[in-house]
């Protein structure tokens, strides 16, 4: 017989980690192993990341917001060597997609900010609001995909968005509903 922990001890290490408790806080408090506690929190992530692919598709989102948060795994950029694992070691970006209305991500992705892991998280994005056809395709295709409009904290509109700068939110509308260019907003210059 396999040793399988409490449904309180379960509930009582989940909702410490909730409460943004560390794992060894966790550990002293409810009395279970840190090891225990990490194949708990990676069997209810799984079992949540199968729910939340299963249910949430085809979303009647009318704005989403897009953004990324930068962090860094074992030490920045700049001190990675040859010998270490670049996929894993380094920067490391979270692509978020929220919907301002109801406060509910439908997406996320965290990876290198390359065009590739970009390209994987507006896919999936796609796939998970009706309002976006989803298609499976080069990078090229993601301006008929979703028109992206990079909007600083100034309101200025952003030309290039192949690469935003951190700190600026993207924001994807369906290209009907995209802004139009008209062209008093063509001339203006940027103060």
């Amino acid at each position: 017989m396999a040793n399988v922990l409490k449904r309180d001890k379960q509930v009582a290490a989940l909702s410490m980690l909730l409460e943004g408790s560390s794992i060894r806080s966790t550990e002293r408090v409810v009395g279970v192993h840190r090891d225990t506690i990490i194949r708990l929190m990676i069997r209810v992530a799984r079992t949540a990341e199968q729910f939340s692919s299963s249910t949430l598709r085809d979303l009647p989102c009318k704005r989403i917001e897009v953004d990324e948060i930068w962090a860094f795994v074992a030490k920045k950029n700049k001190n990675v060597v040859e010998a270490d694992d670049w996929t894993r070691v380094g920067d490391q970006y979270t692509f978020v997609a929220l919907d301002p209305e109801t406060k509910l991500i439908p997406s996320h992705l965290v990876g290198k900010r390359t065009t590739y892991t970009a390209m994987q998280f507006m896919d999936d994005l796609a796939k998970t609001a009706s309002s976006f056809p989803a298609t499976a395709s080069p990078p090229t295709s993601m301006q008929s995909k979703a028109r992206l409009v990079a909007t600083s904290t100034t309101g200025r509109s952003l030309k290039n968005t192949s690469r935003l700068p951190l700190g600026v939110a993207a924001t994807v509308r369906p290209p009907s509903s995209a802004p139009r260019r008209t062209k008093s907003s063509a001339t203006r210059t940027a103060s």
